[in-house]
């Protein structure tokens, strides 16, 4: 059936599907948004079994947004199939971080490179705030201001670059890393090593020396990478530890 020139009048029924749909499309982002936080905050740590029914359950949602939003954190990494234990939040190895930490150096050597170049008085003003609140986070030992300001910081050198197709990729980049990233930042001495580097990626900012701001920024992300990897080899120990105990458990009559 139509109406005014042929245009389909829309059904009653229709509404309902659509809205059905939306609402389902809606519960399945805030179901992704959720894991995804959890998993970035260590609260879904790696190798972690994830049930669709547990997490339906806890969430107070059925399992279809649920299985939706694992999906979509698979396709994306944060997620991975395990063959008898089903989807567990993915770990990454030494050579992982390796390799990604290798990605960032090349892209974020790239940004701050062409930061150096078309960064404006604001621009290193702004940094320089950025930083100052970060002084402040971590005088008071505030480990999480520390890394809001830090992700505040590079988010920031990066897109003074101007090149919107490089944030995306860094962006995904740090995404995959995020929960190593912020554990990474519990070892001795590293929030204030990591002051001092942005302190310095900043003053060659000021000089507008592309290779200086390069060379800074490389360093940076090679002590990044270590203080990961540390991290993650004593994660690894630990969920290691965990699945003997638990196979040892199975074997007990």
């Amino acid at each position: 059936m139509s109406v005014d020139g042929g245009v389909a009048a829309v059904q009653p029924g229709d509404n309902r599907v659509h809205g059905a749909r939306r609402r389902s499309a809606e519960l399945a982002e805030q179901v992704y948004r959720r894991l995804k936080q959890e998993i970035h905050g260590g609260q879904l740590p790696p190798g972690l079994r994830l049930v669709e029914r547990a997490i339906a359950r806890a969430k107070g949602v059925s399992r279809t947004p649920v299985r939706e939003a694992l999906r979509r954190l698979h396709d994306e990494g944060l997620v991975e199939y395990r063959p008898g234990r089903g989807m567990v939040v993915a770990s990454l190895s030494t050579e992982d971080l390796a390799e990604i930490y290798a990605l960032r150096e090349q892209l974020e050597g790239l940004a701050v490179r062409e930061a150096a170049r078309r960064r404006t008085e604001a621009d290193l003003q702004a940094l320089e705030a950025i930083l100052q609140r970060a002084q402040s986070a971590l005088a008071q030992g505030d480990l999480e201001g520390v890394r809001a300001t830090n992700e505040e910081f590079h988010r920031h050198l990066v897109t003074l670059s101007g090149m919107r197709h490089l944030q995306r990729l860094v962006a995904q980049l740090r995404d995959r890393i995020e929960f190593y990233r912020r554990r990474s930042l519990e070892l001795p001495g590293r929030p204030v090593h990591t002051m001092e580097e942005h302190r310095l990626l900043l003053e060659t900012l000021r000089q507008g020396d592309p290779d200086l701001a390069e060379a800074a920024m490389r360093l940076h992300l090679r002590r990044a990478r270590e203080a990961a990897q540390r991290w993650g080899g004593h994660l690894r120990d630990t969920e290691n530890g965990l699945m003997v105990r638990s196979r040892r458990r199975r074997r007990l009559p």
